[in-house]
Order: structure tokens, then C-alpha cells, then sequence
């Protein structure tokens, strides 16, 4: 998700050139973390919610709806998809860059 700003810079996600230049691969590395420490917290929270709404079902018949739940559900995968997104970006071009390198040097030895 690289965009142009009117100053012919690139952004990163969120960042703008000036912000890209003040992190450093580990902090972006730091971001998919906390943001997956988030993301992973909101699965436990599900899971919890699942497993309350089937003992609710099993003991009085029906469930409570739990949006309560649900709401914290959503709001840490949202979270933690936010923290992490500059640095999924920022390693998926890494990758990207090196496998197109790699690829056109492999078909660039190839008798044509």
C-alpha cells in the first residue's frame, strides 16, 4: 500500500517518508508483535464467549447474546490488525523486492 504524496514522497501505510525514515526494521518487527499479541487476545476473548454462550445453552436452554463480548472481540482484532499493518507492509515489500530480484536474475541465465 504505497501511495504518493504531493511531494512525489512514498508513504507506508499510515507513515509518511518522514516518519518511515525514523523506524528501523525492528520497531516495524516490534508493531506485528503487539499488534499479533492483540489479535491473539481477541481469539481468547472469542473463544471465552463461545464457550460461556454453549454452558449458557446447555444449562438453561437458551444464550445470552453477549454483545458485550462480541464488541471486545471485534475492537482488539481491529487493534491489533492496526498496530501491525505498517510493519505486515513494511516486510511484505522486503519479500516482494527480493523474490522479483531473485526471479529476474533466474530467467536472466536462462538460454533464450
Amino acid at each position: 500500500m504505497r501511495t504518493r504524496h504531493r511531494h512525489g514522497r512514498h508513504s507506508l501505510g499510515l507513515y509518511t517518508s518522514r516518519q518511515i525514515r525514523a523506524e528501523t526494521p525492528f520497531s516495524f518487527f516490534a508493531q506485528i508483535v503487539v499488534g499479533a499479541v492483540f489479535w491473539l487476545g481477541g481469539v481468547l476473548v472469542l473463544l471465552r464467549v463461545l464457550y460461556s454462550r454453549s454452558a449458557e445453552m446447555e444449562a438453561f436452554g437458551s444464550a445470552e447474546p453477549h454483545v458485550f463480548g462480541f464488541f471486545a472481540v471485534a475492537i482488539m482484532f481491529a487493534v491489533g490488525i492496526f498496530i501491525a499493518h505498517a510493519g505486515m507492509i513494511y516486510y511484505g515489500q522486503r519479500l516482494f523486492t527480493r523474490l522479483r530480484i531473485s526471479w529476474r536474475k533466474r530467467n536472466r541465465h536462462e538460454p533464450g
